[in-house]
């Protein structure tokens, strides 16, 4: 399968939901981090594409705060909250989190880790330019 730019973003969906409560705005962070040449919107839709993907998948959840009794968003609530500005501008704190499920730590158990993602994630190069000489991770 070749690579799609939107792949290293879906990993690291999964990867961060595995590390912790995070919220979803975190993703255009990381996307805007990544990205700083593409328009806002452009990132935004990436961002909000490796969020649906996790979801859709059944990898991650989403959730309207990051308590443990935290309400899960029902599947109808997801595409209009992913379509609010609060949800990535977080002007009065996060708005919207996700975790990982049993699915998601076992894909994240069985999935290669990209090496792509390991550029842009930890040595932060884009893992197009060839840049960095690297062990196979994988």
């Amino acid at each position: 399968m070749p690579y799609r730019e939107g792949d290293d973003l879906n990993y690291e969906v999964v990867w961060a939901a595995n590390e912790d409560v995070t919220g979803v705005h975190e993703v255009l962070w990381t996307a805007n981090t990544w990205w700083p040449d593409k328009t806002a919107s452009e990132r935004l839709r990436l961002a909000e594409e490796a969020v649906v993907w996790a979801v859709g998948r059944g990898l991650i959840t989403l959730h309207y705060d990051d308590s443990d009794e935290a309400r899960p968003l029902a599947p109808h609530e997801i595409p209009e909250r992913l379509k609010e500005w609060q949800t990535w501008a977080i002007p009065d704190g996060p708005a919207l989190y996700f975790w990982r499920t049993e699915a998601g730590e076992d894909w994240l158990k069985k999935k290669p880790v990209p090496r792509s993602w390991v550029k842009r994630a930890w040595i932060n190069v884009d893992p197009t330019a060839g840049e960095v000489d690297y062990p196979d991770l994988t």
